[in-house]
C-alpha cells in the first residue's frame, strides 16, 4: 500500500509526456489510473494536492477532446476543495481551465465569471517576476487566460470590452517585474485608457488583431469608434498561411506567382473584413502579436493588384498602455544631434562574417546631421554606444544583430582588443538608460523588429527602445541584403530630413523601390 503514491505519480508524469506527444487517448487512460491509485493512497495534505492537481490536468486533457460538460463536471466536483487550499497558483490553474471549458461550451457568461480570479492570480504572479525565463514562462501560461476574456466579452457583443482586455493583455510586459511601480493592483483593465485615447485618433485608423482561443478577432478603432470583426476560422490554417507568406516575401528568389497567390490570400483573411474602415488620409496603426506581428501587412496584395502601402501609410504598435507612454515626437530635422554607429563586429558561430558597407552606410548617414557621433569598427563597443545615447535625439546602427528566444539584440565590438567575441546591446540594457532625448531609431540590421517566432519578446532591442517613450523605431522582419539596405536608408534619411512624417517617408521609400524593377520584390522593401 505504501507505494500507491509513487505509483500515482508515475501515471500522473506518464499521463503528461502522453499529452505532450499527442497521445490523448492513452493520456486519458493515464489519468485516470493516476486518479484511481492516488485515492488508494493515504490522504495527506500533500497527496489530496495531488489528487486535486490530477484532476485539473484532466480537465485540460477533456478540453483538448472536445468532452466539454465532463471536465466541466470534474472542476465542479473540485471547487469547494480549491477554494481551501491556500495556493494561488493552484487556483489560477482551476479558473483558467474552467474558464476554457465554459468558453468552448459557449457558456460565455460562465467563462467570463471563471477567468476573472484566474486573471486576478495572473496580475498578482506578473507583478513579481523578475527574470527573463520567469516572464517567457508566465506568458506561455497566462496568455490563454487573457485572450480568452477577450473572446468571452466580443462572444457577448461587448465590442469595447473585449477590445480592452486585448490591450491590457498587449501591455503585460510594462506591468512586469517593476515596471509599473503598483504591486498586484491590476485586476481588471482601465476603460478610460481606451475613452481618451479615441478621440486623439483623428489622423489614425488602428487595427488589432488578435489570436483568440476559437478563431481571429480584428478590432478596428479611431475617433470615429469601435468595431470588431469575428472570423471563427482555425488559427493553424491562417498560421500556415502567414508562414508561407513571410517564407515568400523574405526570399529575394521566390516565385512570383506563389507569392502574389498567398499575398492576395491573406489580404482577404486580414484587410478584407475591414477594409470599409480603412481611410487613404489616416495612417494605417498596426497591432498584432505572436505569429501575426512577423506579417509583411505592407506587402499584401488587394484584388486589384496594389498593395497595402500604397493606399496609406503604416506603423507597429505595442497597444495603448505602450503609445501612451512614448514621449512627444518632434520633426526630424538635420539640427538633431545623431548617434551613427558602424559595427563591423561579427561571429563565426553564428555564420556572421564583418558587413562591407557598414562603414560607408554610417559615413553617408553622419554627413546628413549638423552635429553626429559616429563610431565605426572597432570604436563601435557597447561603452561608447551606453555613453553616447542618451545625449542623441537620433540613433542609427548599421551591423548584425543576433536574434535571440525573446528577441534581437545588437552586435558591438568588445572593448577587449584580445577578445573576439562580439558584446550585444538588447532590450534588457536600455532599461537602464536614460533616452529621453532620443526621437527616431534607425536599426539598419536584421531581425530587430521581434523574436523568431513574432513573439514580442521583453529584451527586444526594438521593444525596449519603444518602452524607453522612443517614438519612432525603424527595424527590420528578416535578413536584409546591405547594399540594398543602404540605398533603402540613403533615400528613408532624404525623405524624413525634407519634413515627411517618420511613416511617410518609409511609405515613399517602399514606393520608390518597388517601381524598380531591381527591388520591385517585396523582399527589398516591406522589410523595414
Amino acid at each position: 500500500e505504501g507505494d500507491f503514491l509513487a505509483r500515482a505519480w508515475a501515471h500522473s508524469f506518464a499521463a503528461r509526456a502522453d499529452v505532450t506527444a499527442h497521445e490523448s487517448q492513452i493520456a486519458q487512460r493515464e489519468f485516470a489510473e493516476a486518479a484511481r491509485l492516488f485515492a488508494l493512497a493515504p490522504q495527506t495534505e500533500a497527496s489530496r494536492n495531488y489528487v486535486l492537481q490530477n484532476e485539473i490536468l484532466t480537465a485540460q486533457l477533456e478540453a483538448r477532446l472536445g468532452q466539454f460538460e465532463s471536465g466541466i463536471a470534474r472542476l465542479t466536483g473540485i471547487q469547494n476543495a480549491i477554494r481551501s487550499r491556500s495556493d494561488k497558483l493552484f487556483e489560477e490553474l482551476f479558473y483558467a481551465t474552467l474558464g476554457e471549458l465554459q468558453l468552448r461550451s459557449h457558456h460565455e457568461v460562465q467563462a467570463e465569471q471563471a477567468f476573472r480570479p484566474a486573471l486576478e492570480f495572473a496580475e498578482q504572479r506578473l507583478s513579481f517576476l523578475n527574470s527573463e525565463a520567469e516572464r517567457i514562462n508566465w506568458s506561455k501560461e497566462a496568455a490563454p487566460v487573457y485572450l480568452g476574456m477577450a473572446e468571452a466579452e466580443l462572444a457577448q457583443g461587448h465590442t469595447e470590452e473585449s477590445l480592452e482586455y486585448f490591450e491590457w493583455y498587449l501591455g503585460v510586459p510594462g506591468r512586469s517585474g517593476g515596471n509599473s511601480g503598483r504591486r498586484g493592483q491590476h485586476t481588471a483593465p482601465d476603460p478610460k485608457l481606451l475613452t481618451e485615447r479615441l478621440p486623439l485618433l483623428s489622423g489614425q485608423t488602428v487595427i488589432a488583431y488578435g489570436r483568440l482561443p476559437d478563431g481571429l478577432a480584428i478590432w478596428t478603432f479611431d475617433n470615429r469608434g469601435v468595431s470588431a470583426q469575428w472570423i471563427p476560422q482555425s488559427n493553424s490554417d491562417l498560421q500556415e498561411l502567414a508562414g508561407r507568406y513571410y517564407d515568400l516575401a523574405s526570399d529575394a528568389r521566390s516565385e512570383a506567382t506563389a507569392l502574389r497567390r498567398d499575398s492576395q490570400s491573406l489580404y482577404g483573411a486580414l484587410i478584407a473584413p475591414v477594409e470599409q474602415r480603412l481611410d487613404p488620409g489616416r495612417t494605417l496603426v498596426i497591432e498584432a502579436d505572436g505569429w501575426l506581428a512577423r506579417v509583411p501587412f505592407e506587402s499584401l496584395l488587394d484584388s486589384s493588384g496594389h498593395y497595402l502601402i500604397e493606399r496609406a501609410a503604416m506603423v507597429r504598435s505595442l497597444g495603448q498602455d505602450m503609445d501612451a507612454s512614448l514621449h512627444p515626437s518632434v520633426s526630424i530635422s538635420p539640427d538633431l544631434h545623431a548617434l551613427v554607429v558602424g559595427s563591423a563586429a561579427s561571429s563565426q558561430e553564428e555564420g556572421l562574417i564583418p558587413l562591407p558597407d557598414v562603414v560607408a552606410e554610417a559615413d553617408a548617414v553622419a554627413q546628413d546631421f549638423h552635429s553626429a557621433a559616429v563610431f565605426k569598427g572597432p570604436e563601435a563597443t557597447l561603452a561608447a554606444v551606453e555613453r553616447e545615447l542618451p545625449a542623441a535625439a537620433v540613433f542609427h546602427f548599421t551591423g548584425h544583430s543576433i536574434a535571440r528566444p525573446n528577441g534581437a539584440a545588437l552586435m558591438l565590438a568588445s572593448a577587449n582588443s584580445q577578445k573576439r567575441a562580439p558584446v550585444l546591446l538588447g532590450g534588457d540594457r536600455l532599461r537602464h538608460l536614460d533616452l529621453r532625448n532620443l526621437e527616431l531609431a534607425v536599426l539598419s540590421t536584421c531581425n530587430t523588429g521581434s523574436g523568431n517566432d513574432g513573439s514580442r519578446g521583453f529584451n527586444n532591442i526594438a521593444e525596449g527602445l519603444q518602452r524607453a517613450g522612443v517614438p519612432h523605431i525603424v527595424a527590420s522582419q528578416w535578413a536584409v541584403d546591405s547594399e540594398e539596405t543602404r540605398k533603402f536608408v540613403e533615400t528613408f534619411y532624404r525623405n524624413a530630413l525634407s519634413g515627411q512624417p517618420v511613416s511617410e517617408a518609409i511609405r515613399q521609400t517602399s514606393r520608390s523601390m518597388m517601381a524598380d524593377p531591381r527591388t520591385s520584390h517585396p523582399y527589398y522593401w516591406s522589410a523595414f
